[in-house]
């Protein structure tokens, strides 16, 4: 079944909240591979959408970005989209930190939207009789989209200033009544485009993902 993108809306980070210091993380409710944070009168909601850093042990969380699925306790918060089965055991640490999110206006079209690079290991020998290879840690692939570009809009300044200060922010691209996905990137590039009288001027932007996108369905 295919899906249109159309209605696809691109958010960016334009503000961030102190950290609430994370204590624990661990597998359970409402699902078996839920992630469940523990950090102390975290005051989320669900559908808050928090930058996670710092974690020690259960890696997979650290460097990425999350939707809140609920938070049933003053202390406790449930990612939404994990599926932590083989995730490493929490032993320290971390930070989070409710953002706040912002529509970029007029994005006309996303030319990657997150995944991963295979990487190869090639261990033929003298002895193999074909090429042997193995499955590498695979690289995060960068991030496109295409806007009409303005610089008097607040959020396309925002994106040179992005471009220019390489600090890592949260994205979040949102299909409604489909999917999302937020991620933590930093902008890499603006490459603005114009052209003759008959055009607009444009601009693409790449972002650079410190961990893996989390994609959830929207609910």
């Amino acid at each position: 079944m295919a899906i249109k993108t159309q209605g696809t809306i691109v958010y960016m980070q334009t503000a961030l909240a102190g950290a609430k210091t994370i204590s624990g993380a661990s597998l359970g409710s409402p699902g078996a591979g839920a992630v469940t944070v523990t950090a102390t009168s975290h005051g989320y909601s669900a559908d808050n959408i928090i930058k996670i850093t710092g974690v020690s042990g259960m890696q997979q969380i650290n460097n990425r970005a999350f939707v809140v699925a609920a938070a049933p306790g003053t202390n406790t918060f449930v990612l939404k989209g994990t599926n932590g089965a083989s995730y490493t055991a929490y032993s320290s640490g971390g930070s989070a930190y409710v953002a706040t999110m912002t529509a970029i206006g007029e994005v006309t079209s996303i030319s990657e939207m997150g995944g991963t690079d295979p990487q190869e290991i090639d261990v033929s020998h003298l002895q193999s009789l074909s090429a042997s290879k193995l499955a590498g840690n695979p690289t995060q692939s960068n991030i496109s989209f295409n806007v009409w570009f303005d610089l008097t809009a607040s959020l396309h300044n925002d994106l040179v200033i992005a471009n220019q200060d390489l600090a890592d922010r949260v994205f979040w691209f949102y299909k409604p009544a489909s999917f999302h996905m937020t991620v933590l990137a930093q902008v890499g590039g603006v490459k603005v485009t114009a052209g003759d009288v008959n055009s607009a001027y444009s601009a693409t932007v790449t972002l650079i993902p410190r961990a893996a996108g989390s994609w959830a369905l929207t609910t």
